[in-house]
């Protein structure tokens, strides 16, 4: 089995229609990798670096072999 952590960055603002783009560019990535074989595990997760105070989104992937 494969794993692997997509991570979209967001715009410098989080909120309301960042928010929304930023998750539709997730959403896209995961789908792209989806039809690749990859399966979704668990949730969205959202983050922010300490270094770069930027806000990200996550999903986590796994593939079966």
């Amino acid at each position: 089995m494969e794993y692997k952590i997509i991570t979209i960055k967001a715009d410098e603002t989080f909120t309301g229609t960042q928010f929304v783009s930023t998750a539709a560019k997730l959403a896209e990535e995961v789908n792209d990798h989806i039809a690749l074989g990859w399966e979704p595990q668990g949730g969205v997760c959202e983050g922010e670096t300490r270094s770069f105070h930027s806000k990200q989104l996550f999903q986590a992937l796994v593939k079966r072999r």
